[in-house]
């Protein structure tokens, strides 16, 4: 068998097994006829080195070992990615959740909900959303880059060329721990070494992510990123916060907020 025929063969079967996962997976009951399936689907690294051991024991069928043994690694790949993506979007359905059940009992009760702050508050001024967590803020990176030749003349001599150019980016870094405080008056960060104060009348966007929200605003250049358990909450009250006067009594507003 030659190399060509190998690697055709490990195609087909990687495709014929990561079917077999795919479908197994599916299945809502395991029958005792699916129980080798299973095993080879959940460990699929330990099923195909297990095979590759007994056939790869066989005269003149030693490469078959090395074929299971990749092929195995390759599942066991795929496996992790497959269930990494259904992690992220059981964990954003959850969230989503959350917030379709907060948004509803303000939608029942008319009112956002005041908390206790350790922020100092002005006149009619009260908290709703309180937690701790950490301030980015992008910032410039210079890189220097070299280039050149140089040549060899003789032991410790060497001649030639070099120069090189600088180049500049922007990267998200982590500047300070702290406490993120949302007031119907402005946005609070409390940290360490930074505080940051953005009244609401001049935020420009709220991106709620998965773990994080972003929020631009336009008497600061450059946006920040602050992680919180549920960005999509806090995207919430700040639109509802940012759309009414009075956040104990928001009256008819319309709360048909999509969270995606």
């Amino acid at each position: 068998m030659n190399l060509m025929s190998i690697l055709l063969y490990t195609l087909t079967e990687l495709r014929k097994a990561y079917n077999c996962m795919s479908a197994t997976n599916n299945t809502p009951e395991i029958k005792n006829g699916n129980r080798v399936k299973m095993f080879f689907a959940n460990y699929p690294f330990i099923s195909w080195a297990c095979v590759g051991f007994i056939v790869g024991s066989m005269p003149n069928m030693e490469w078959f070992l090395w074929i299971s043994l990749i092929l195995g690694a390759s599942l066991s790949f795929l496996r992790m990615g497959r269930k990494s993506a259904e992690r992220k979007q059981e964990l954003q359905q959850s969230i989503i959740n959350e917030a379709n059940d907060f948004v509803e009992r303000i939608r029942q009760s008319k009112s956002l909900t005041p908390i206790y702050s350790s922020l100092v508050l002005g006149p009619k001024e009260s908290a709703f959303l309180e937690e701790k967590t950490i301030l980015k803020e992008p910032r410039s990176v210079r890189r220097y880059r070299s280039s050149g030749i140089r040549f060899r003349v003789m032991k410790g001599v060497s001649v030639g060329t070099s120069g090189g150019h600088a180049e500049s980016h922007k990267e998200w870094r982590a500047l300070d721990l702290g406490t993120l405080i949302i007031t119907n008056k402005k946005i609070v960060f409390d940290g360490s070494k930074e505080d940051r104060s953005i009244p609401l009348n001049k935020i420009l966007t709220v991106s709620p992510m998965l773990d994080s929200i972003e929020i631009s605003s336009s008497s600061r250049v450059g946006s920040m990123i602050f992680p919180v358990k549920n960005p999509f909450i806090w995207a919430a009250t700040i639109r509802i916060l940012s759309a009414v006067e009075d956040p104990l009594n928001i009256g008819d507003l319309n709360l048909d907020i999509k969270f995606k």
